[in-house]
This record gives structure tokens, sequence and C-alpha cells, in this order.
């Protein structure tokens, strides 16, 4: 069926498993260690932020996000008392000033989705680096062909394999790629 025998005893067989070998080849992953194949792109977003947070917590964003991305940050974490402190990412000078003793996290996209805004994913990962904290990245509009976050600083790289790489939605997915970094 859909469970097999771990470690926990009897769990999905999509959980503890690295399934990303199977979606996305090594090479694909831009020197990333792992990663881990999910339903949508929305859902790696959440897997990121729900497994550095927790209630109480509270994150660092650029505000020139996905739609989607800025309705959860907005108005879906805040029901898991997760905040998100949303800044303007062309200086990155504001994602440090954002940041507070209960940040967990920094998040940007490397092209921003809609308005094609470009971030310094160098400079703002020397910033979440000097506070302690990863630099969380939706890579979906560069992809591991144009861009290796990881290469620049990231720490987590996040796709929507539903857009570019998946072959312009005629399948929903999504990926998170750890860096082994952090």
């Amino acid at each position: 069926g859909g469970e097999e025998e771990g470690e926990e005893g009897r769990v999905p067989v999509a959980l503890g498993r690295d399934l990303s070998g199977r979606v996305l080849p090594r090479r694909g992953r831009g020197g990333g260690a792992a990663g881990l194949a999910l339903a949508s792109g929305t859902s790696a977003v959440f897997y990121s932020v729900i497994n550095l947070c927790q209630a109480g917590d509270e994150i660092v964003s650029a505000n020139n996000l996905y739609g989607g991305t800025y309705t959860q940050f907005n108005d879906i974490l805040p029901q898991f008392n997760i905040k998100t402190n949303f800044v303007d990412p062309n200086d990155p000078e504001n994602f440090a000033k954002a940041i507070t003793p209960k940040t967990k996290l920094i998040f940007c996209e490397t092209v921003s989705n809609p308005a094609l805004d470009i971030v310094d994913v160098e400079a703002v990962a020397e910033i979440a680096h000097a506070h302690g904290i990863p630099l969380v990245v939706d890579s979906t509009f560069t992809t591991p062909y144009l861009q290796k976050p990881i290469e620049h600083g990231a720490d987590i790289v996040i796709h929507s394999l539903t857009k570019w790489l998946g072959g312009h939605g005629t399948g929903i997915g999504g990926i998170v790629i750890d860096s082994g970094k952090f």
C-alpha cells in the first residue's frame, strides 16, 4: 500500500523519504545536499517555514512576492501565531533592520513574481548569516539552469515545479532543496 516499515513504525511512503532524486536529478538541485518533493510550490514554502518556526516566531520577507505566498505569510501564518515582517527587498539593509530576536528566517524570491525585481542574494545571505538565521529563497523564476542560489549563500531553495521546471502548469509540484550548510 501507501505505507512502509521505518524507524518510526508504519509511515506514509512520502514521509521520511527523499523523493527528490526521482523528481529532480542531483544536477538539477543547484548544488544542494538533499531535497524533498511536495504537492505544490505553496506546500514547499509552507513546509520550509513551519519546520523553522513555531508559535511566537517571526520571519522577515520581501514584500514583492507571488500572491499565494504573500497570502500565506500575511493571512495564514498568523493563524499559527507566526508573524511576517515585510520589507522592500530592493535595499538589502531593509532585511537587517526588520530582524528581531524572534526572527527565524529571511525569505525572498530570486526574481519576484510578478514584478520581476531581482534580489541581491549574496547581500541578503550575508545579513541572514550575520544574525545566525537561514536565507530561504524561492527560485521558481530562476531554475538551476539560470541561477544556483546556494552558490550565492542561500541555505534553502524552493521551486514550484508547476511553472518552468515542470512545463507550463501541466502538473503540480514543489521541491525544497537543503544546502546542507545551515
